[in-house]
């Protein structure tokens, strides 16, 4: 899967999840909402049994059995407010960690 189809992906996952129920509970606590998303996008991009595990400290494990095991440093991420720039960083994180190969 190439950039462009990454972030066109991330962009119709945005458009649902800001209009879902946990974005709703969750939009004053902007490190939760950026792990949030980062699990439903990858739960919508091909790995559905993906968990997320807070370590602490704004960094988050996502593993998906025997595919990938990434820590992400969520304060590392533009505000989820910006969205061009929040999808962009994450296209990159995704190319770069999960999409690799």
């Amino acid at each position: 899967m190439d950039i462009s189809q990454i972030k066109q992906h991330l962009d119709r996952e945005y458009n649902k999840f800001i209009q879902s129920q946990s974005y709703q509970s969750y939009k004053n606590s902007e490190i939760h909402i950026r792990g949030l998303f980062f699990g439903l996008a990858l739960k919508g991009l091909k790995y559905p049994n993906s968990q997320m595990i807070p370590l602490g400290g704004g960094i988050y494990k996502f593993k998906n059995f025997n595919h990938f095991d990434l820590n992400v440093n969520l304060f590392d991420a533009p505000q989820f407010k910006n969205k061009a720039a929040f999808i962009n960083w994450l296209s990159t994180v995704l190319q770069k960690h999960v999409y690799q190969y």
